[in-house]
């Protein structure tokens, strides 16, 4: 229930706000979760995310908040890639260590920047490492 709450929270914040503004309004470390499994927080956001119709950008950012609120320390990351019809997508995933959650998978795009805590929710360029 806390993460369809949180869901909607995101979707309705990233309607008005940008990425790095509702990260900050929503990462609360006053409301720490006690506990919160990555992969059941997947499950847990994707249902409700057919109801609302929330794309990867919008999911990714509530796995990443409810990650933080359990002490975890997630980045979110924001890459793109080209398609077969020469168009180009975006796409926005999760990285809790070397643990990848990518609510809406559609295949491997190029990481291009990275949010986490460290950065204060700013986008950072990925370590080529990566």
């Amino acid at each position: 229930m806390r993460m369809t709450v949180l869901l909607v929270a995101t979707v309705i914040s990233l309607r008005r706000r940008d990425t790095t503004e509702t990260l900050r309004r929503l990462v609360n470390r006053t409301r720490q979760w006690p506990e919160f499994p990555a992969d059941s927080g997947m499950r847990a956001v994707r249902r409700p995310a057919r109801l609302l119709g929330a794309n990867c950008l919008a999911q990714s950012v509530a796995l990443t908040v409810a990650l933080d609120r359990a002490a975890q320390s997630p980045e979110l990351i924001l890459g793109c890639r080209r398609y077969e019809s020469r168009q180009w997508g975006a796409h926005a995933w999760v990285i809790l260590g070397a643990q990848v959650l990518d609510a809406l998978p559609s295949g491997a795009h190029q990481p291009l920047a990275r949010l986490n805590a460290e950065t204060q929710w700013i986008p950072a360029p990925v370590p080529p490492e990566r």
